[in-house]
């Protein structure tokens, strides 16, 4: 386990919390790194780099000043921009389709 300062490291970047949030996105390869907490489930994973901290849910939670216990934290692969402006114009057309069924 390193000891390592978690907000320097998640500055400027792209983070997701949460176990379910991070295996959805670990499936579409869009992850880079894992930052797992010390009493949170186990991820066994040869894709990305997976590291374990010392601090407990509810630290990780006060160092990253949150509201709500984390036990996952995931920084993302930057996406092509491309690929941004298709998921943002399917959600157009789902909000547009749901408007006019009203």
């Amino acid at each position: 386990m390193k000891s390592i300062n978690l907000t320097k490291e998640l500055k400027g970047k792209n983070v997701i919390f949460g176990l379910k949030r991070t295996l959805k996105f670990l499936k579409k390869d869009l992850v880079e790194k894992i930052y797992l907490a010390f009493d949170s489930p186990k991820i066994d994973t040869k894709k990305v780099e997976v590291i374990k901290l010392k601090l407990t849910k509810e630290d990780v939670k006060e160092t990253l000043k949150k509201r709500f216990n984390i036990s996952v934290v995931a920084v993302l692969k930057s996406v092509p921009e491309k690929t941004e402006t298709k998921e943002k114009k399917k959600t157009v057309k789902k909000t547009k389709k749901k408007k006019e069924k009203k």
